[in-house]
């Protein structure tokens, strides 16, 4: 292999690296965390999605988008409380109509949901910043 073409690979891993990132974050849940495929594969789509939304977003405009990321980084913690929330209050209507229809956990929100979020963000904004910093 020459020199100039492993230049070329070292600079398309720099541009575009974070393409491979949810791949990662697949086999980590698969393998490290025993995590389901389906729950593993839901957590490699979230921060694909979240990666594809700001990777450009951050090269356009970086003050407009970091204040869209901390919306969508607060309302993904928010919704945390929210889900815990509307459980409580649909498993106490129980009580109220004397059924047992409702359960603790009748909405299921994943916990790693916003650690996803903020990882996509920062990844995307890493890539952002290494492609200005090279041109």
């Amino acid at each position: 292999m020459d020199r100039s073409e492993l230049a070329k690979g070292r600079r398309l891993l720099m541009q575009q690296g974070y393409l491979l990132i949810p791949i990662f974050v697949l086999l980590y849940f698969l393998v490290i965390e025993r995590v389901s495929v389906n729950n593993s594969a839901f957590y490699s789509i979230t921060i694909l999605l979240v990666i594809a939304l700001f990777a450009h977003r951050f090269k356009e405009s970086m003050g407009r988008s970091l204040v869209f990321a901390a919306i969508l980084l607060g309302i993904a913690y928010t919704f945390h409380y929210v889900v815990k929330l509307l459980n409580l209050g649909l498993y106490n209507l129980n009580d109220l109509f004397g059924t047992s229809f409702f359960s603790s956990e009748t909405i299921r929100w994943k916990d790693q949901i916003a650690p996803m979020v903020l990882i996509g963000i920062l990844v995307a904004l890493f890539c952002a910043w290494s492609e200005k910093i090279q041109g």
